[in-house]
């Protein structure tokens, strides 16, 4: 199933999306329809990176567990917050859709796949804080 990736990004908090480029070079894209401020580096870049990267480590887990869920949980809160600012391109809704336009079909489907996630991690999140 293919998301409609602009729909739900534009309903999402900034997140950082990291993949790996057709060029053969990772690229960080900070996306969301949160407000933000605009920037031209991203402050937080290698804390961004290591929370991606430990997100989907776990995530791609065959069973994730319920201390698994709630990590992704918090690890996703951690990552909401150090993405306070989206580079100048990126920052207005049509500048993302722009971007990811111009993205290949394997640089979209590693963002769709991260999209995923993010959903995912949304609800481990709401379950963890009813649940308590």
């Amino acid at each position: 199933m293919m998301l409609d990736i602009i729909k739900e990004i534009n309903r999402l908090p900034n997140f950082g999306y990291v993949f790996w480029g057709d060029d053969n070079r990772e690229h960080l894209a900070v996306l969301g329809g949160h407000s933000s401020k605009k920037s031209e580096t991203y402050e937080w870049a290698e804390n961004i990176l290591n929370i991606a990267y430990e997100m989907q480590r776990i995530y791609e887990q065959s069973n994730l567990s319920v201390e698994d869920k709630i990590k992704l949980a918090k690890l996703m809160q951690k990552m909401h917050s150090l993405c306070e600012t989206r580079k100048i391109g990126l920052h207005s809704i049509n500048e993302q859709e722009a971007y990811l336009n111009k993205l290949s079909k394997s640089e979209l489907v590693q963002i769709e796949q991260q999209l995923k996630m993010h959903l995912d991690c949304r609800n481990f999140y709401r379950n963890s804080v009813f649940e308590k």
